[in-house]
C-alpha cells in the first residue's frame, strides 16, 4: 500500500502535504520530471488538502527574492525547506533538498526529543540560549521614603502572623 507524501523540516515544525496523486512508491521516478532550478534547486509539486502546516510561525524565516517566498526553519536550522511563487495561486510548491519525507519523519516522531504536545522535535542544544536574569531582589515597593524588598516584607509579615 502506498502512502501520501508529506515533506518536512528536520524538527517537523514545517510540514508540506502534497496532492494525493503523488505517492512514496512513485517518488523516485517522479523527481527527475519535476526538478526545477528556480528559485533554488528542488522539485515542484501540487499542494494537497493539508497544505503547508507550520506549528510555530515564530520559528520560521521567510525571504522574498523576486516573485518567490522561500521559507526555512529557525528551530532546526536545516536550510531552505520550500518556496512558493507570489503570483501563483499557491497550489504549487517547490520543495528544496533540505526537506525530509517518509521514514525520516517517522524516525523523528520516535526520537526522545520529539514532543507530542508541541508536535516538533525540541532542540537539546542550549549553547546559544541566553539565560533569564534572576528575579531575586527585583520586586520592591516604597513605604514612605524607604525602598523595601517585597519578598522580605512578605516573609517577615507571614512570620509575624504565624507567631501572634
Amino acid at each position: 500500500m502506498s502512502s501520501f507524501i508529506v515533506y518536512s523540516c528536520h524538527c517537523l515544525n514545517i510540514r508540506i502535504h502534497l496532492a494525493s496523486k503523488y505517492t512514496l512508491d512513485g517518488l523516485a521516478e517522479l523527481k527527475p520530471q519535476v526538478t526545477v532550478k528556480e528559485p533554488l534547486l528542488g522539485w515542484e509539486f501540487e499542494l494537497g488538502m493539508g497544505g503547508i502546516v507550520i506549528e510555530f510561525n515564530s520559528l520560521i524565516h521567510t525571504v522574498t527574492k523576486g516573485d518567490w517566498k522561500t521559507t526555512s526553519c529557525l528551530n532546526c536550522n536545516c536550510g531552505e525547506i520550500y518556496s512558493v511563487a507570489e503570483s501563483a495561486s499557491f497550489s504549487k510548491v517547490v520543495i528544496h533538498e533540505n526537506a525530509i519525507c517518509g521514514e525520516e519523519i517517522e524516525k523523528i516522531k520516535k526520537d526522545s526529543c520529539y514532543s507530542d504536545i508541541f508536535n516538533i522535535k525540541l532542540d537539546q542544544d542550549t549553547d546559544g540560549l541566553v539565560p533569564m536574569p534572576s528575579t531575586e531582589g527585583l520586586f520592591f515597593f516604597w513605604e514612605g521614603n524607604r525602598k523595601k524588598n517585597l519578598e522580605t516584607y512578605i516573609y517577615i509579615n507571614i512570620k509575624k502572623n504565624r507567631c501572634s
